[in-house]
């Protein structure tokens, strides 16, 4: 595991390139994985339920639960920038383990 961040465009398109695979959330970084075809397990976070990576879809997991009445997070007409579920608060990236992203991150690292 490699955590980057502070380099220039270019840099980060060269390195994020060679990744085996990229771990994230739906952000900058993750649509340039996206475009290099590097598989990707990205937590979904705030983003709409139905949200999916607009390149090499097929290369990414996404972890996400289409259920949280919740998701997005904001709103054009409300608040932006925090979690509004107040019931169970970031239940869109706590429904995760460390130990279900490793799994899973192992299982895409075997395919690629």
């Amino acid at each position: 595991v490699q955590k980057v961040g502070g380099l220039p465009l270019e840099e980060y398109f060269a390195l994020t390139s060679r990744a085996s695979l990229f771990i994230g959330n739906n952000s900058a970084p993750m649509n340039i994985a996206c475009v290099c075809g590097v598989p990707g397990l990205i937590f979904n976070g705030p983003s709409p339920a139905s949200w999916d990576p607009f390149w090499h879809g097929e290369k990414f997991r996404i972890l996400r639960d289409p259920g949280l009445c919740c998701q997005p997070c904001d709103h054009l007409t409300g608040p932006v920038n925090r979690c509004l579920n107040h019931r169970e608060p970031m239940a869109c990236m706590n429904r995760w383990s460390v130990d279900t992203a490793h799994r899973i991150a192992m299982q895409l690292l075997a395919l690629a």
